[in-house]
This record gives structure tokens, C-alpha cells and sequence, in this order.
């Protein structure tokens, strides 16, 4: 037990002593390490300027490039930490393909100067592919999906204001762009009219932007509405024919189903049941039968959904010899 304190006391005496000698240590630890020389991969980010403003990039330039650096460690400390930018300018350049050459003496060396640079990492040139800005008003198309709840449903056509955008970007990619889509949206549960903002997707290229980047959509939702029509006569029809037909049962119930402010416009008469017949017809036989009701309405149901079809030929004028 003695021992052990007095190995503690030991260590605890004099501690300021010891904790710099062990800073002494350390630096001349670090003054070693850093006085030999590395080899490092130095990022450059790649800033091109002066590029006319009548111009721009058809294809996305490269962004960063790496360089093999050869140095001291202490020469080399900022390449951890620091941020290095490689101008490429631009000035006087045209539109086409733009060839700029790359190599250890065009290599920046900014605040490691000293360092040598033994290469860049498989790239000894630039390819620049140049194009005149352009601009031109493309049709807008909806991406938007709309489900109402069981008592309502949409009427009528999506309303969007504006209905085209700008497109502004370089000529040869505009070529190729004929509209704009629309953010996916899905609207559902609506009960109500839609009234809202709807951001756009910017067409695929480099370089591209829109105007405007949001436009307005507007679409109607009523309150949902059915109602049965009975006692509808049935029509037989068949072109450049004089025969007649009989019809059992001559008469059916049609149910139709729509939004409320076209539901309150129709009438029985607005409603045709219709059979039409061909040549090739046989008398006797089961018809299964449609009908017919102004747009946005539809049939839900015929009862019966079909007829028994009864051409009598005897009305057919007789042809003279």
C-alpha cells in the first residue's frame, strides 16, 4: 500500500514540469514529422470567368480537378484545410467547342508556394462546349392528379394562368424542348374548387431556367349527383334501310350520374336509348342496348340492359319487274 503511494506522489509532483515536457516532446514530434516530404492530391474547385454574357455552357463544365503535389509537410498543412481555386478565363471566348490546356505550370499555388507539381490526375486539357444564349415560349403540361371524395367530383378542364413559360438557355439545347412540365402533385379528398400555386420542373440541359417558376392552377369540384330516368323509349336505328323494327320491352330505365349544375340542366328528352342495326341482323334474338347523355354525364346503368329486336321486312317496298 505504501508503494502505491508512493508511485502517486511521484507522479503528481511537479506537474507542470512534466506537462511541458511532454509539449517539447510533442512539438519535436511534429517538426520531425512535417520536416520530411509528402506526396498529395490537392483539390482545385475550377472558376471560370469573363465568359461574355451572351454566352454560356451547352454542357456542364468540369468542376474540380486534383494535382499531385510534392512538398515538406509544413509546406503542404493547408492543403488539408484550405480551399483552392483554379481561374480559367474566358475572355474573348465564342460559341463552339473551346479547347484550354492544362499542365503543371498553369497550377496555382496559392499559399503553398514551394511545392512542386509532379501532374494532374488524367487530365491535360479542358473541353468547353460553348453556345449563344437563346429564349423562346413553350406550352405548359400538367403533372397534377386530382381524387375528390365520394360526394364530389372535378367538372371541366384544368385552368392554368399563365398557360406557357419562357424558357431561356443555350440555343442548341432549346432546340430540343417543346414544354414544360408541372411539379407531381396529387390533390385528394378535394370537396371544393382548387385554387393554388404549383411549382414548375425546370426542362433537363445545362444552364437552363424558367419564367415564371410557379403558376396558378384553378379547376372546379362540385357535389356529386344521380338520378333514374324511366319510361326511355327505345330507338332502332339502321342506315339506308326502309325496314321497320318492334322493340320488347319497348321502353327502360336509364340511371345517370354527374356533377350537380349539369345534373339541374337535363331532362327526360335529353337521355336516348339507341340500338343500331346491321344488315346482318336475325330477328328474335337479345340486343344489348347504350345510351346517350350530353358530356360531362355518364350512364351508370340501363334496366333492363337489353331487348328483344322484331324487323319486320314486310315493310320493305316491293322492287317492280
Amino acid at each position: 500500500m505504501a508503494t502505491i503511494r508512493y508511485i502517486l506522489r511521484r507522479v503528481v509532483h511537479n506537474p507542470g514540469v512534466k506537462l511541458l515536457a511532454l509539449a517539447l516532446a510533442l512539438l519535436l514530434w511534429f517538426h520531425v514529422a512535417t520536416d520530411r516530404e509528402y506526396e498529395v492530391d490537392v483539390r482545385y474547385e475550377l472558376a471560370y470567368r469573363h465568359l461574355p454574357d451572351s454566352l454560356t455552357f451547352s454542357e456542364a463544365p468540369l468542376a474540380a480537378i486534383d494535382a499531385r503535389m510534392r512538398g515538406t509537410g509544413k509546406l503542404l498543412l493547408p492543403s488539408l484545410w484550405g480551399k483552392f481555386v483554379w481561374p480559367i478565363d474566358l475572355t474573348g471566348a465564342k460559341a463552339g467547342t473551346m479547347t484550354v490546356p492544362l499542365g503543371p505550370a498553369q497550377v496555382p499555388l496559392l499559399g503553398i508556394e514551394g511545392a512542386r507539381v509532379l501532374g494532374l490526375n488524367d487530365v491535360n486539357e479542358l473541353k468547353l462546349h460553348i453556345d449563344r444564349i437563346g429564349s423562346k415560349i413553350v406550352p405548359l403540361v400538367s403533372n397534377c392528379a386530382f381524387e375528390t371524395d365520394a360526394g364530389h367530383v372535378c367538372v371541366g378542364a384544368e385552368e392554368w394562368t399563365p398557360d406557357s413559360v419562357r424558357v431561356t438557355g443555350p440555343r442548341t439545347v432549346l432546340a430540343g424542348i417543346s414544354s414544360v412540365f408541372t411539379r407531381r402533385v396529387q390533390l385528394a379528398d378535394l370537396k371544393g374548387p382548387v385554387d393554388r400555386e404549383i411549382e414548375l420542373t425546370p426542362p433537363p440541359g445545362n444552364d437552363i431556367s424558367i419564367s415564371p417558376q410557379r403558376v396558378r392552377l384553378r379547376r372546379m369540384v362540385e357535389e356529386y349527383m344521380e338520378r333514374e330516368y324511366s319510361g326511355q323509349p327505345v330507338q332502332v336505328r339502321m342506315p339506308d334501310s326502309p325496314d321497320t323494327f318492334g322493340v320488347t320491352p319497348p321502353t327502360v330505365s336509364v340511371q345517370v350520374g354527374g356533377p350537380r349544375s349539369e345534373m339541374e340542366k337535363i331532362v327526360a328528352d335529353s337521355v336516348s336509348v339507341v340500338y343500331v342495326a346491321t344488315v346482318n341482323d336475325s330477328t328474335g334474338l337479345r340486343r344489348h342496348l347504350r345510351a346517350q347523355v350530353p358530356a360531362p354525364l355518364r350512364v351508370l346503368k340501363i334496366s333492363p340492359d337489353s331487348v328483344t329486336v322484331w324487323r319486320d321486312a314486310r315493310s320493305r317496298p316491293r322492287a317492280r319487274h
